[in-house]
C-alpha cells in the first residue's frame, strides 16, 4: 500500500503537532482527541492516498492534505490573528514577518510541500474555523458530509464511494 503507515502518521505528526499548538486555541476542547485525529487521517487518505501524492496532477493543491494556495492564504491570515501564533510560525516553520506578499506565498507553499506538521498545522485550521462541532468518529455518514462539506466541497471531486475506498485501503473504514 503506497503512502504513510497510518499509525506513524498520527503518532509522529498529528498528534504531536495539534498538542504542540494547542495553547493557540484554548477555547476549543476537540482541537486534538479522537475527533480530530480522525477526520485528519480521512483526509490524509482521501486527498493524496496518505501521501502518496504530494502536488495535485492536474490543479494547485499540494501536500498530504491537498491545500490549494489560496486556501492556505486565508487560513494563515486567520492564524496570523491569534496570540502567539507569529513566534510559533517563526520559530518553528521559518517564517519572517517583513516578506512581501508574492515571495512570502512562495515561501510557504514551499514549507507547505516539505513539512508534515505544517501541513496538519494548516488542515486543522481549515476545519476549525468551520462553524460547526466535528463529528462523532463513530458516525461514519457525519464524518464524510464534515469533510464533504468543509473541506472538499460541493465542487471537489470526491464522492462517497471514493472515501469509503481510501478509507478502507488505509485500514481507516469503521464497521
Amino acid at each position: 500500500m503506497p503512502g504513510i503507515d497510518h499509525t506513524q502518521l498520527l503518532t509522529h505528526i498529528i498528534k504531536p503537532t495539534l498538542k504542540g499548538t494547542k495553547y493557540l486555541f484554548p477555547e476549543s476542547p476537540s482541537w486534538t482527541g479522537p475527533k480530530s485525529h480522525y477526520l485528519l487521517l480521512c483526509t490524509a487518505a482521501v486527498e493524496s492516498e496518505m501521501g502518496k501524492y504530494i502536488k495535485q496532477i492536474k490543479g494547485p493543491a499540494i501536500g498530504i492534505f491537498q491545500v490549494e494556495p489560496a486556501t492556505l492564504m486565508d487560513d494563515l491570515e486567520y492564524l496570523d490573528k491569534k496570540i502567539g501564533a507569529q513566534d510559533y510560525l517563526c520559530d518553528n516553520f521559518g517564517f519572517v514577518r517583513s516578506r512581501p506578499a508574492g515571495e512570502q506565498l512562495n515561501r510557504t507553499i514551499g514549507i507547505l510541500i516539505k513539512d508534515l506538521s505544517f501541513q496538519t498545522l494548516m488542515a486543522r485550521i481549515h476545519y476549525y474555523r468551520v462553524p460547526h462541532k466535528l463529528p462523532k468518529v463513530s458516525d461514519a455518514e457525519a464524518m464524510w458530509r464534515y469533510y464533504k462539506v468543509f473541506y472538499n466541497s460541493t465542487l471537489g471531486k470526491t464522492t462517497r464511494r471514493k472515501w469509503d475506498s481510501a478509507l478502507r485501503r488505509h485500514k481507516l473504514l469503521l464497521e
